[in-house]
């Protein structure tokens, strides 16, 4: 069954940076099938720009653009799509946010050779919390990891994880480009029910064409049903 994406246009003004669990409730309630294990749908968080601390400006169409704007997009088998049809011209809150959904536009997926996904995270890397090796004793021996080497187990984690997949691909992290911590990679955190949950931004390169089309389709790691692991064709910035 061949997998697609439902692109749905956004209105509103902002959002928080760190949405996506908010985004994920808001969808659950609107239409159950998000919040089922078995519901077979998926969601990447929405696209921005940054507008000052944890807020994320939401693009608008233009005279000069005017078919550009923010998006929602929804992935799912072509059989299952019409599930989320019930978002169109839905108004969603999103925390103290509000925004509202247009008609949405079906994309095939791409076999490209480079996606990137907005952030990943992975139950078995980075450094635990004493709560988590209190539940999971195994974990002791990671509390005293450096941080500057938990980027280097991300990857090894990452690449290891592509390998299941019978995926040979070259996983990577990006850089800040700016500020402080301008050239380190580029570590994220998301909150979920409350839990701080660390992870990074990944690209990954050299996919073949069935590969790059199996990573879009499962995704890589853990909370892939709250917009974690969610990989769509990587494109350089303009400069």
């Amino acid at each position: 069954m061949t997998t697609v994406d439902l692109v749905f246009p956004v209105g509103g003004e902002s959002l928080p940076t760190d949405h996506a669990y908010l985004l994920y409730s808001a969808l659950s309630r609107a239409v159950p099938d998000f919040h089922t294990p078995d519901g077979g749908l998926r969601f990447a968080p929405i696209n921005g720009e940054p507008a000052g601390p944890g807020v994320l400006r939401l693009f608008r169409p233009t005279p000069a653009r005017p078919h550009f704007s923010s998006v929602l997009r929804v992935r799912a088998a072509s059989d299952r799509i019409e599930t989320a049809f019930p978002l169109s011209g839905r108004a969603l809150p999103v925390g103290e946010h509000s925004i509202r959904l247009g008609p949405p536009r079906v994309e095939q997926l791409q076999p490209v050779p480079t996606l990137r996904a907005g952030f990943v995270t992975f139950k078995d890397f980075g450094i635990p919390c004493q709560r988590s090796v209190r539940r999971h004793p195994e974990l002791a021996a990671r509390r005293n990891m450096p941080r500057e080497e938990e980027p280097a187990h991300f990857i090894e984690t990452a690449a290891r994880r592509l390998k299941e997949l019978k995926i040979e691909a070259e996983p990577g992290i990006p850089r800040n480009e700016k500020g402080a911590r301008a050239g380190e990679p580029r570590r994220r955190i998301v909150h979920i029910k409350g839990k701080k949950i660390v992870g990074y931004p990944l690209i990954v390169q050299g996919l073949m064409a069935d590969e790059s089309i199996r990573l879009q389709e499962v995704g890589l790691g853990g909370r892939t049903r709250i917009g974690c692991g969610f990989f769509v064709p990587y494109r350089e910035r303009a400069p």
